[in-house]
């Protein structure tokens, strides 16, 4: 069992680089120095940019096997799982967060600040907690793995209003963005929900849906092997889009590699414009060089919003040796996990989002796994790349890049569309 010290606390914010500075770690919003934690925080404080060094936002719970800030909140001491709660512990949480949780144990106040205490809109909360393709609430703390896991069947839990409200507001999301670009992705989305939680089209069927856009098999896989194209060619045209107009990906020797940005560590993001049909998906891709000079950062990114630079991205630094786990919410990032990693040269990225857990793989080796609930559409997947120098050179290199239906690829999905 794990033994940490547990606090409530905010997120601090790290300001990008300065001309000419090596900022080794993202800038961004961080858990404090020396912890690790989970952000609990609404997707407005999640979208909020700081300013300054220092700046902060509501708030975390966090770990770490020091003693941290005394104004922090400080909660127990020992293994989240064994602590006992107390009304003292309740009232700290209720001060930190606005909501008073319930439970046994420090583990069971989380769950129930996940699960009763979240918000749908995630407006004045966090968002639900949301299972995984095999049915399981699971809450993952990194030094813990697995703290919780609770099995949820719809219309027998009592999470499932709060999984309602959310499928609710992301369908129609999906519904309006498909109709938008004249597509039938909605259809296909729908199908990935009613199959994963057993129920039909009618039980899920928000109320502006047109009747007649009936469900329809899944697309359950993209990829691309970069192959056919002329060197230094940018990485714009379709289904690739670049986001940030400030960096470029572009082909060079049957790979795709990141240069220059104008800028100093530049983020850029090149995002696939074809729908998954499903938010729980597995991105891939093989990275063949990443430049040790700059501090220069790369790696894949999961639901993938269509109309905001919105995402999960799992990436690596070279110059760290540390694999990370963000969340980018209109283009603010949150570090959510760190792990190090010993830096070769081609290796294997595997990215999962499987409802609310989040998990890095390199070679096959899980290096970081999480649990956030912020981002629980997006159905587009794409690569990121930091980069320093504006001029021209393969300083990140990537290869075979995919992105797959994690429901249809573990099997869990039933693939049978129920109409009733």
């Amino acid at each position: 069992m794990a033994n940490y010290k547990y606090y409530l606390a905010p997120l601090e914010w790290q300001p990008p680089a300065k001309e000419n500075e090596e900022l080794l770690i993202p800038d961004g919003w961080h858990f404090p120095a020396n912890s690790k934690g989970i952000d609990l925080g609404s997707i407005i404080d999640c979208g909020n940019k700081g300013k300054d060094l220092g700046d902060t936002r509501r708030v975390g719970l966090i770990w770490s096997i020091q003693s941290l800030n005394s104004d922090y909140i400080f909660l127990a001491e020992g293994d989240c799982r064994d602590i006992t709660t107390t009304s003292l512990m309740q009232d700290a949480w209720q001060s930190a967060t606005g909501y008073r949780p319930n439970g046994d144990r420090l583990v069971h106040l989380l769950f129930d600040h996940l699960t009763i205490g979240s918000d749908p809109l995630g407006l004045d909360a966090c968002k639900p907690l949301v299972p995984t393709q095999r049915g399981m609430l699971e809450i993952y703390l990194q030094g813990h793995s697995m703290v919780y896991s609770e099995k949820f069947v719809w219309g027998k839990h009592k999470h499932t209003n709060k999984i309602k409200s959310l499928l609710t507001n992301d369908l129609i999301e999906v519904y309006d963005e498909s109709k938008k670009n004249n597509s039938n992705s909605h259809q296909k989305y729908i199908t990935s929900v009613m199959e994963k939680y057993k129920i039909d089209f009618n039980t899920i069927k928000p109320d502006k849906w047109d009747s007649k856009d009936m469900p329809l098999p899944r697309q359950t896989t993209y990829s691309d092997d970069f192959n056919g194209h002329t060197n230094y060619t940018t990485l714009v045209s379709p289904p690739w889009n670049l986001i940030n107009p400030y960096g470029g990906w572009y082909y060079s020797n049957n790979k795709c590699v990141t240069g220059g940005g104008n800028g100093w560590q530049v983020k850029t993001y090149a995002r696939y414009e074809e729908d998954l049909s499903a938010s729980d998906m597995a991105l891939e891709v093989t990275g063949y060089y990443i430049t040790s000079a700059q501090a220069g950062l790369v790696g894949p990114c999961g639901r993938f919003s269509s109309a905001a630079t919105t995402a999960y991205i799992g990436y690596v630094s070279r110059t760290a040796n540390t694999a990370y786990i963000d969340k980018c919410v209109t283009g603010t990032h949150t570090n959510l996990g760190s792990a190090s990693w010993t830096y070769v040269d081609t290796i294997l990225h595997r990215f999962v989002t499987n409802g609310s857990a989040i998990e890095y793989l390199l070679g096959g080796t899980s290096y970081v796994s999480i649990t956030d609930t912020a981002i629980s559409t997006g159905v587009r997947g794409g690569i990121y790349s930091r980069v320093n120098n504006s001029n021209q050179g393969d300083f990140n290199q990537v290869d075979n890049w995919s992105m797959t239906d994690e429901g249809f690829a573990t099997g869990y999905g039933s693939q049978i569309i129920i109409v009733s």
